[in-house]
């Protein structure tokens, strides 16, 4: 019999969780039951010397201190992120993190090499494997799961992590955002018989998220839960941030300079560690230069090298951290408390309060939680507000407040929802039940039991989901915003009238798609995510007419469209959003508009010629279109050996007929002398969508986009 499962894949700490028929949730457990923080999976992966892997969970998570460069965790934070945005971030892991032969981050261990998306799907095969063998209620193989993910990752980050569930050997995944499905774990027994206003706040150990969805009753009487807006929040803030600050400060109190040196590096609240990082690979510096700053930037902060070199210090700091994070969650139940390290190979006592009133003694060595994380705590309260904000909706709108991750067990962060919502009775009401009668879900549990209640299709259905970032079309250094956070998916938007400019035949124009992303200071930020060049047909008066199509699937992810008015063919670039972003100063407005009326204009009649027919490409533009495709060409046909194409037969095939298609546009082109515009922009579209299929499959190397011009 085949099984389903509901999977919440943590940076931390990992749930698992399995709906029975009649509703009843069971919470998975390990080979090596509950640990401190509850029937959790430590997300922590034990390699030997080799590169295999050897270990999972708690027992993997016990050996940081004895092999701290074969343990490897924490990858939630690195999947799906370039290098130049992850570097920062990797010093915090004892593991070697290094740059992929396509930008990207891979893991060494030993020999091997791992992404972290292939790291994750060994983790994920255990819990598989946990499921199948170790808890009675689970008959047969469990072939499907729902895995969760911040609500505030990008289509990249979704892409990865789906991938890494397929790669575990589950034959069917789908995605859902963690906190919609804690929401579905509290739906259950929320009343849906009038509509009703959530906030799901989700802090976890690495992410977070900030939901307002809506709950209501659907035409068939069953529950059904929607997106109000889409998610806000912060993939760089969470538990682990908090570790970091208070073993920063127990490091400053007990005067442990030797362990200094390997403190994660510091960044401004919810900015995580990447957010100083200089992109010194794309800086222009000579070489020399940029090993040596790379150099100075590796001595500032910990990682594989500073956990070689010192390593009695190393696990002096792991004994460290571990005490730390046992006294936070202490202090969830008590104002004080005291643990005990091992430093130098003597026990270190540890004393940490929440407020320095809640000493136990007067003395002047003790951690106070609430001093030393007051940064933290008022980036989570900044995020809370903008979420409300961006929803156009006030603290006393809300019908009900979730609190899921593990910071929620704390009084401090309770104290800060209080806080904001102080002017709700109802939400008020809400908190004071949970410190006085304990949470009516789990928060270490919600987002698993909400998966699982999904993977069974129990529970509250889900609407549409929403697009969290605005994106836009770009055009040289001129560009438009065609879709907007908090559209619905699937929906398809096309620029408003036509785009209009002169040139000659066999012209490009730089084209791709852009991101805005807000931040709760009122800041946008801007990202171009791809860099193609469109060849539009040139009519009359050598001016040409297009009209650029935004499209968002129903998984968020974005393709970018340019339908050309004279020709009436159309360069189809898929998915685009999965690409990395670069910065970029805002888009001037776009100024080179044809017809501005609404809807697109009509294309010219098959065979007619308004005033004669258009001037062809030269023989020099005709070998360079040509010359570009047989170099696309020459790449796209060694990648039909790479191993993930040989493993799947659907990009095997799609590959295939991208490489067709270009072969045909080519052998419609002659090899010599001038060509019709429409043929050669036929070969240019075609070009140009096999190159773009090549980097949103992770194809290419870096190495290769700059031979290919991307």
């Amino acid at each position: 019999m085949e099984q389903a499962i509901g999977i919440d894949l943590g940076t931390y700490n990992s749930c698992a969780a399995y709906a029975a028929d009649e509703g009843r949730v069971e919470v998975l457990r390990s080979h090596y039951g509950p640990t401190i923080q509850g029937k959790v999976f430590p997300s922590f992966v034990r390699f030997d010397a080799l590169g295999n892997p050897v270990a999972f969970g708690e027992q993997a998570r016990r050996e940081m201190a004895t092999a701290p460069d074969l343990v490897v965790w924490g990858v939630k934070r690195l999947i799906g992120r370039p290098y130049s945005q992850a570097e920062a971030e990797a010093r915090r892991f004892a593991y070697r993190v290094e740059r992929g032969a396509a930008g990207n981050v891979v893991i060494r261990i030993g020999d091997r090499q791992y992404t972290p998306g292939e790291v994750s799907s060994l983790f994920l095969r255990w819990i598989k494997d946990c499921a199948e063998t170790l808890n009675p209620f689970i008959v047969g193989k469990v072939t499907r799961a729902v895995v969760t993910h911040p609500a505030y990752f990008d289509a990249l980050q979704t892409e990865q992590t789906k991938e890494a569930a397929a790669q575990a050997g589950f034959q069917e995944t789908e995605l859902i955002a963690e906190p919609v499905a804690a929401a579905l774990a509290y739906g259950l027994q929320l009343d849906a018989s009038r509509p009703q206003y959530i906030a799901a706040l989700d802090w976890g150990a690495g992410t977070l998220d900030i939901a307002i969805v809506i709950l209501r009753q659907g035409k068939d009487g069953l529950p059904v839960l929607s997106e109000a807006r889409p998610a806000k929040g912060n993939v760089a803030l969470g538990g682990i941030d908090m570790d970091d600050t208070l073993l920063a400060e127990a490091v400053a109190v007990y005067g442990l300079e030797d362990l200094q040196p390997l403190l994660p590096p510091r960044a401004a609240p919810g900015e995580g560690t990447s957010a100083h990082l200089p992109d010194l690979e794309g800086a222009g510096l000579p070489k020399a230069l940029r090993d040596l700053l790379l150099a100075l930037l590796e001595a500032q902060a910990p990682g594989a090298a500073q956990a070689a070199a010192a390593p009695e210090a190393w696990s002096d700091f792991c004994s460290l951290r571990d005490a730390v994070e046992q006294a936070k969650i202490h202090l969830s139940k008590v104002p004080a408390t005291r643990v005990h390290a091992t430093y130098r190979g003597r026990p270190l006592e540890v004393k940490m309060a929440r407020t320095s009133k809640d000493r136990l003694d007067g003395g002047r060595d003790w951690v106070i939680l609430e001093d030393a994380l007051r940064p933290l705590l008022a980036a989570f309260r900044s995020h809370v507000e903008f979420a409300l904000t961006e929803s156009s909706l006030r603290p006393q709108d809300l019908q009900h407040v979730l609190l899921i991750g593990g910071p929620m067990h704390m009084p401090c962060v309770q104290a800060v929802v209080a806080e904001v919502f102080r002017a709700n009775p109802q939400v008020v009401q809400e908190l004071s039940a949970v410190r006085e009668q304990g949470f009516p879900v789990d928060p270490m549990e919600a987002v698993a039991r909400g998966a699982a209640l999904y993977a069974r299709r129990m529970g509250a259905k889900l609407g549409t989901g929403k697009i969290n970032r605005d994106y836009g079309v770009l055009l040289e250094m001129q560009g438009e915003v065609l879709l907007h956070d908090g559209d619905g998916v699937p929906c398809e938007v096309a620029f408003p009238g036509e785009l209009s400019h002169v040139g000659e035949p066999g012209n490009a124009v730089s084209i791709g798609l852009y991101k805005v992303e807000k931040t709760p200071e009122g800041e946008a930020r801007y990202f171009r995510v791809g860099n193609y060049q469109f060849v539009p047909v040139f009519g009359p008066g050598g001016r040409s007419r297009f009209q650029p199509i935004l499209k968002a699937a129903a998984d968020k992810t974005v393709s970018l469209l340019i339908h050309d008015l004279w020709s009436d063919d159309c360069l189809h670039l898929e998915r685009l959003s999965v690409l990395d972003g670069r910065p970029i100063p805002k888009p001037h407005p776009i100024i080179d508009r044809g017809n501005k009326g609404e809807g697109a204009p009509p294309p010219p009649p098959p065979g007619k010629k308004i005033g004669g027919p258009p001037k062809p490409v030269s023989a020099e533009g005709v070998a360079t279109l040509r010359h570009s495709a047989h170099g696309v060409l020459q790449v796209a046909n060694s990648k039909l050996n790479h191993p993930r194409v040989q493993a799947e037969p659907g990009l095997r095939q799609a590959l295939e007929g991208k490489v067709r298609a270009v072969k045909e546009a080519l052998d419609a082109v002659p090899a010599q002398g001038s060509a019709p515009q429409e043929v050669c922009q036929r070969l240019s579209n075609r070009t140009t969508e096999l190159q773009a299929f090549l980097e949103t499959r992770f194809l290419l190397s870096k190495e290769e986009k700059g031979l290919l011009g991307g």
